[in-house]
This record gives C-alpha cells, sequence and structure tokens, in this order.
C-alpha cells in the first residue's frame, strides 16, 4: 500500500481507504463480523465462534468483500489511479 500512496499521493490515497472501508463494513456487519479496528489499510474483524461459523459467516465475509471491491472497481479505478 505504500508503493499506491506513493503513486496516488496522500490526500487521495487517505480517500481511497475511506472509501473502501466504507464499502466494505456492510458485508462485514452482514456477515455477524465484529470490527475491532482500523490499521493502515487493513480492518481487523473477529468472530465469536459461533457467529462466525453460522452459515460459515467468516468465508462468506470474505467472498462478499471481495464481491463488492471488484464491482466497485470501475469506480475505484479512474479516481484512483496516478494517471488522471
Amino acid at each position: 500500500s505504500t508503493a499506491i500512496a506513493e503513486k496516488i499521493g496522500s490526500t487521495q490515497y487517505f480517500n481511497l481507504l475511506n472509501e473502501l472501508f466504507n464499502d466494505t463494513t456492510g458485508a462485514i456487519l452482514s456477515c455477524k463480523g465484529e470490527i475491532y479496528q482500523y490499521v493502515g489499510d487493513e480492518v481487523v474483524t473477529s468472530w465469536k465462534m459461533t457467529k462466525g461459523m453460522a452459515d460459515t459467516n467468516c468465508l462468506r465475509c470474505f467472498e462478499l468483500v471481495r464481491k463488492e471491491l471488484v464491482d466497485k472497481g470501475p469506480h475505484y479505478r479512474p479516481v484512483y489511479t496516478a494517471d488522471r
């Protein structure tokens, strides 16, 4: 992520992280995940054992976050590239 920040600048990088966190939070919460904290470019998420295993929430969360980011790719690419 340091390379991305260097290419697009700190303000745009900050905006990118805010959008990414916003766009992925819904998937995490819908899978009963608990957001412990945001550290740099990561979202530290955990589950109580019963909630994480129910409906395979912990695995489903990964897939929902991935889908969200793939779906939002057409938005992110033109806004957060160094060539714009």
